[in-house]
């Protein structure tokens, strides 16, 4: 059966649509309409189903962007932070690599 998309980059930007009102540093959000899942605090993520070396996995649309368009590779302690500060972005621009540890101080930092 042929592919849907020819590349991962083209399937990530095929789930998204351009925001015409959030932004950040000068770039639109790119907001993730394929499907979601929940995270650790039962709040709902962006989500891509894939095949890995012939098995099936779910990762994170917003890490996947990152390791697609960006070429980061993510540790088990490595977080992306969207500095957007909107959970449905996947504007690889948008988002930044850090410790979960500075994930979880720059959340509390922002919303107080």
């Amino acid at each position: 059966m042929p592919r849907k998309y020819a590349t991962l980059e083209d399937r990530l930007i095929a789930n998204s649509r351009i925001n015409e009102t959030e932004s950040y540093g000068g770039t639109r959000c790119w907001d993730w309409v394929g499907t979601f899942g929940t995270g650790g605090r039962g709040e709902p993520y962006p989500q891509m189903s894939l095949r890995v070396n012939g098995k099936h996995t779910v990762k994170r649309a917003h890490r996947l962007a990152l390791e697609v368009f960006r070429g980061v590779v993510f540790g088990p302690d490595d977080h992306a932070d969207h500095l957007c500060r909107r959970r449905c972005c996947v504007n690889p621009m948008h988002l930044e690599k850090v410790p979960a540890a500075e994930n979880l101080a720059r959340r509390y930092r922002k919303s107080s």
